[in-house]
């Protein structure tokens, strides 16, 4: 959500309140990508302590939640990849993936 209201404030004022993003890009690619990690590794490890029924829950909030951030931001702005969505869309490819995978897992596990 904080990405989201940070894209809505730039595009707004036509990139000039978070300028800090064009210029450190670098930065925080490698923030986005470490935090990205991190997530992965978390949702990995908080899923081997749930039951099934909250496995299910969490591999279709990992699926959903790109989703949904993806639809919100278009719907705020286009998702051009020269803009500031760009950082918000990095992680959500692997995210959602982990996120199908969660899912299957949980449902595999529930059948059998």
């Amino acid at each position: 959500m904080i990405g989201i209201g940070a894209f809505l404030g730039d595009s707004l004022s036509v990139g000039r309140i978070f300028s800090l993003f064009n210029d450190n890009y670098e930065l925080f690619l490698f923030a986005i990508a470490f935090g990205t990690l991190v997530l992965m590794g978390g949702l990995i490890g908080w899923f081997k302590y749930l039951n099934q029924s909250r496995r299910s829950t969490m591999g279709l909030a990992a699926l959903g939640g790109p989703i949904v951030v993806s639809v919100i931001g278009g719907l705020v702005g286009t998702t051009n990849v020269h803009g500031p969505f760009f950082l918000i869309v990095i992680p959500m490819l692997p995210v959602a993936l982990l996120g199908l995978v969660l899912l299957v897992v949980a449902l595999a596990s529930r059948g059998g």
